[in-house]
């Protein structure tokens, strides 16, 4: 799908660095350049087409023509026909002057658009210039680096874009180094190849995960590849051999395969230029398990960098339509059978072998959606057998994209070895007026409980990997649901009596109620929507061996946070000028208390509010700690050989629960929690039986700690109370006495997560470290739900609260101070800079300066106002600010 980038200012703000980028105007996308923090996007895997071409300026035609040379006019046409059958999406463009840039832009006709360089006179110039097809790809950031071109200093385009289908984010570098002709020599070039190195390696250090490319005309062969390749490490070219120079090359983890050097276009500018057109296919490698991506194929990998804004509460009635639709003959009436209704929404399962282009054909005035298929050819029909249908009169698609909740369900069906994955397909939607809903269609496994059976030795039982995918599906709703009210629907192959593991106990756990046919399709949605009819057709009226499901809701003022009315904080109520309470969802993160000491009794409070928060209960959830004491003496990072944290859970459990992508995350009290819980749950019995993956290995007994495990599930009143307790209390930092209540709590909780933004219970789609993420660290600190995405770059936040117009004061400088709150950017002119808040007394807040530590998440921390350099702009947002519902006290 194409995801549009916002350009313009949202009727709901979440925080004013969201309109940072807003407020700058459409004419100026290149100016948005990376923040000081810049979020690693690893690529979904797939591939594409990247070219680099010299196009001889036009103005040679004049100057110093070629003989036979003809005029740009002529040349252009022809050109554009060899790009169009090259099957490239970006290009580097060189020599593509002004009258050049304006012909091919007209003679594609909205096909492409370009990103601009700069000249010596540091004005927007297209000479160097990057082409992309802006419906495959979507232009994020701009930044530039500077080489000698002859005479003047010349900014070569650095541009950031990511997929519409998939393939995640890449960045592009375009350039021309000097040549002879303009005062060109070999030391200026090498120095123009260091420049372009450094610039790579920085940000390859920064985005690891992303793919990076050079293109160009680099007046070098051989020198510049042997150059290049010994500053950028791990990097390969595209070109076969060394006899050109134009040349394109590739970050670790790309590949190239299919690469031209179409030679005709080279014959003086007769008919196209005097240079050869390289052109290459790139295959991306796709995404680790637990890596960041869009739609990416890992199991459990939840969507980020979401092309959304919140919309406002949704009121009226919504008409969802849910079926099962087995074979492509089907497709058409039964498709007229589902839109007869007029149904706000359809979702399909089982119509991998249906093109979207059929389901639009089927039911005119409905538009259809499903993300393209995946390179991993073992999920290529699984993963497209779930997709949306909406009315494309009311609704229109914001962002979507596709999640595994299922990975090699080892299921014996009809007598038959299958090996299946399951999916779920999601779309963000807007209706006219402005309000927002998030629709997932989804087709859970084979009814588990009735049908247990396994081949082989897989590591779960079906039950169990059931539970999973729920885990996963709720997951996805609890990233969806900052942007209103989510409504889930499909063929979830389980009965509400099936089990504590089945769809119906599991979203009822989650807050959701249901409406469901004679069999198992479901519709799932949350208060305040409340159902006014729902009804279902006949399997032989949608041409399946399923009902259809129909479900009329009344929306009474659903809006984001979860589906509670609009501007309700999700987890529930809090004292006035606090900011909403930590919760631990289904992957939170527990914050750990400062445990000096393994083995007393702080330590296992933590053991108990853990093993609370992840299920146990009664006198098992005592037994529970107890047994902690044994396996770690409550140390949350004990480690014996393979076996880790409170309840030292064992490498081969790992995936049993979603969370553990990481060594590290193991260690997370909460997580451990529910790992043990897990294999508590799937033992038969009661009592001690439910222990048998620990007490007949404990060499200690694990009943000589009852009674002061007893005592910590008592202190932590039944576990209720999040382990992290960073609850709604006054900060006990003294940052300065007029900060609010609501930034020092907030502050607070921060300062006591060291795992990065992510973690914090407030924030969606947050980067998982604070390093280098000053912009995110300040939107986390004043926004509302689901923030911690701030964009820009750090010495140009101040100035957009100012341009947006949501500065109650502003000035630049520092004598004299700030007030306290004000959001202070520091230009360093480096084009990223600072950005961090003033919280008095000299001191600032925010990440990178003023810690004791900086480990691989980096530190948030406090530090003298004076310490980051550079030139100061600052902004006190106004009080009318939205502090995430709560009342306004943010300055």
């Amino acid at each position: 799908m194409k995801k549009g980038i916002l350009l313009g200012l949202p009727l709901v703000m979440i925080a004013p660095l969201m309109l940072l980028v807003l407020g700058m105007g459409s004419a100026n996308i290149e100016a948005v350049r990376a923040a000081c923090a810049t979020t690693a996007n690893a690529g979904a895997g797939g591939s594409f087409g990247i070219g680099t071409l010299n196009w001889r300026g036009a103005s040679h035609y004049t100057r110093n023509p070629h003989p036979g040379e003809r005029p740009y006019r002529e040349r252009v046409p022809n050109m554009v026909t060899k790009i169009g059958a090259s099957a490239t999406s970006i290009i580097g463009f060189q020599e593509f002057e002004p009258p050049q840039a304006q012909a091919f832009l007209n003679a594609t006709n909205g096909a492409w658009a370009i990103v601009k360089g700069k000249n010596g006179g540091g004005q927007p110039s297209t000479a160097n210039a990057i082409a992309y097809q802006p419906s495959v790809w979507k232009l994020d950031e701009v930044r530039y680096v500077s080489i000698r071109y002859g005479g003047p200093v010349i900014q070569i385009p650095l541009a950031r874009f990511t997929s519409s289908g998939g393939l995640g984010s890449v960045w592009v570098l375009n350039t021309h180094n000097p040549a002879g002709a303009v005062g060109g020599t070999n030391a200026m070039r090498d120095a123009a190849v260091r420049a372009e190195a450094q610039a790579l390696q920085r940000l390859q250090a920064d985005e690891p995960s992303t793919p990076l490319f050079l293109t160009g005309d680099m007046n070098d062969k051989t020198r510049f590849k042997r150059l290049f390749l010994s500053l950028a490490s791990g990097w390969s070219a595209a070109n076969q051999n060394d006899n050109q120079i134009d040349w394109i090359m590739g970050s670790p983890g790309v590949t190239f395969s299919g690469t031209v050097v179409d030679r005709s276009t080279n014959d003086g500018a007769h008919e196209y230029t005097d240079h050869p057109f390289v052109h290459t296919t790139v295959q991306l490698a796709g995404p680790t398990p637990g890596a960041p991506g869009g739609s990416a194929p890992g199991l459990g990998v939840m969507p980020t960098g979401i092309t959304a804004t919140p919309g406002g509460p949704v009121n009226g009635q919504v008409l969802v339509a849910n079926a099962n639709i087995k074979l492509r003959s089907g497709a058409t009436p039964g498709i007229r059978a589902l839109a007869a209704p007029s149904p706000d929404f359809i979702t399909l399962n089982e119509v991998e072998d249906v093109p979207l282009s059929q389901m639009r054909a089927a039911a005119p005035g409905y538009d259809a959606y499903r993300e393209k298929q995946p390179a991993d050819s073992d999920d290529a029909g699984q993963a497209m057998g779930s997709a949306i249908m909406w009315r494309s009169d009311t609704w229109s698609l914001l962002d979507g994209g596709r999640v595994k909740i299922v990975d090699d369900d080892h299921t014996v069906f009809k007598g038959q070895n299958k090996l299946w994955d399951r999916f779920a397909t999601w779309g963000i939607f807007r209706r006219s007026d402005g309000a927002v809903v998030s629709v997932i269609a989804t087709h859970h496994m084979t009814n588990a409980y009735r049908f247990p059976r396994q081949w082989g030795n897989p590591p779960m039982s079906r039950v169990e990997q059931y539970g999973l995918g729920m885990d996963y599906l709720i997951d996805l709703v609890g990233v969806l649901a900052p942007y209103g009210p989510v409504l889930l629907g499909g063929d979830m192959n389980s009965h509400p009596s099936d089990g504590p593991n089945a769809a119906a106990p599991r979203m009822a756990a989650a807050g959701y109620r249901y409406t469901k046919d004679s069999g198992v399709i479901y519709n799932f949605y949350a208060a305040p929507v409340k159902v006014a009819r729902t009804w279902e057709i006949s399997k032989a009226a949608v041409h399946s061996d399923h009902p259809a499901l129909f479900t009329r809701m009344d929306m009474n003022g659903a809006g984001p946070g979860g589906n509670g009315p609009a501007g309700t904080v999700p987890g529930g109520s809090s004292p006035a000028g606090c900011p909403p309470c930590p919760t631990f969802g289904n992957l939170g993160t527990v914050l750990l208390q400062n445990v000096s000491a393994p083995g007393n009794i702080d330590a296992a409070k933590v053991a108990a509010a853990a093993a609370y928060q992840a299920g146990f209960r009664g006198e098992d959830l005592v037994t529970a700690v107890a047994i902690a004491r044994v396996e770690s003496t409550w140390d949350p990072r004990a480690t014996n050989g393979s076996h880790f944290g409170l309840w030292q859970i064992s490498a081969q459990h790992k995936g049993k629960v979603p969370g553990w992508n990481t060594q590290a995350d193991i260690f997370d009290p909460l997580l451990n929690a529910k790992y043990a819980f897990a294999l508590y749950y799937a033992r038969p019995g009661s009592g001690e039986a439910k222990f048998a993956d620990w007490i007949p290995f404990e060499k200690t007994d694990y009943r000589q700690f009852l009674d002061v495990a007893r005592q910590a599930v008592a202190a932590t009143a039944g576990g209720a109370t999040n382990v992290a307790d960073t609850g709604c209390t006054a900060s006990p930092i003294q940052v300065a006495g007029e900060l609010s209540a609501a930034l020092s709590a907030r502050v607070d909780a921060m300062m006591k997560t060291s795992t990065g933004l992510c973690s914090l219970s407030w924030t969606r789609g947050a980067p998982c470290t604070y390093k280098n993420q000053c912009p995110k660290v300040v939107d986390a600190v004043y926004g509302g739900p689901g923030v911690g995405r701030g964009y820009g770059n750090g010495e140009d936040v101040a100035q957009g609260i100012i341009n947006a117009g949501l500065a109650q004061a502003h000035g630049t400088g520092l004598d004299p101070l700030p007030p306290v709150g004000a959001v202070v950017s520091y230009n360093r002119g480096d084009g990223v800079g600072h950005v961090a808040i003033y919280v008095g007394g000299g001191k600032i807040f925010g990440n990178d300066y003023g810690c004791a530590a900086n480990g691989v998440y980096g530190c948030v921390g406090f530090a003298d106002v004076h310490t980051p350099s550079g030139s100061v702009t600052w902004a006190l947002p106004k009080h009318a600010f939205d502090l995430g519902g709560m009342p306004a006290a943010a300055a």
